[in-house]
């Protein structure tokens, strides 16, 4: 029975240690981060950034005047979460009323209608990586999931 024991105890110790699972979220840019959206859309080929769209809302100066918005094509360093912040792919006035810019809602990005549930939590999965990564959103961004 000791032998049994001693050797539980021995497979304990030489076994290797469990990789936790692990949660990189995609930076917002710069100042104001309250007021950036960020969505990621897909990664690169090789796995190592991933890139999408940032969308940044300029409170309008009137009653009921709906908030200028700027969207950038954005990269990520899918490692650390760094962001690039690229060029201005769609720009929507503050107005009053119907937007006629053109520019997609953000909810659109991060809305994929395809849930996951990782640890408890419900998450929107977007894709996967070649290195088995997921691109996942939340409601206020995105995120690499490395099981």
């Amino acid at each position: 029975m000791k032998t049994i024991i001693a050797l539980l105890l021995l497979a304990c110790f030489c076994a290797p240690a469990a990789k936790a699972d692990t949660f990189i979220g995609l930076n917002n840019p710069g100042a104001y981060p309250q007021r950036w959206t960020c969505a990621g859309e897909t990664f690169s080929d090789d796995g190592t950034t991933v890139a999408g769209i940032c969308e940044l809302k300029v409170p309008g100066v009137g009653r009921y005047v709906q908030a200028a918005r700027y969207q950038y094509a954005t990269t990520w360093d899918a490692s650390t979460g760094a962001v690039t912040l690229g060029a201005l792919t769609c720009y929507s006035p503050a107005h009053m009323g119907i937007d006629h810019s053109g520019c997609l809602s953000i909810v659109f990005y991060l809305d994929t209608n395809v849930v996951v549930v990782i640890e408890g939590v419900p998450f929107w999965y977007v894709t996967a990586s070649v290195n088995g990564a997921e691109l996942l959103h939340t409601q206020t961004g995105s995120l690499v999931f490395l099981p």
